[in-house]
């Protein structure tokens, strides 16, 4: 999450710092991306460790 917020934060300063009188577009992609990185880590810091979690990193997809 908090990667997320600084990566879309930082990268919005950037595009509008670069070139205020165009719209960079490659810029505001990473912008984009960088809010659903933010957005997906807040999801998943409300709802709790998901049930496919492994308790020592990683997932557990195949049931072991």
């Amino acid at each position: 999450m908090l990667i997320g917020g600084l990566l879309a934060v930082g990268f919005a300063i950037f595009a509008l710092l670069a070139s205020p009188d165009s719209s960079p577009g490659p810029l505001w992609i990473v912008v984009g991306w960088g809010v659903l990185v933010f957005l997906y880590g807040l999801y998943r810091a409300v709802k709790g460790p998901s049930s496919l979690d492994h308790r020592r990193g990683g997932t557990d997809a195949n049931g072991r």
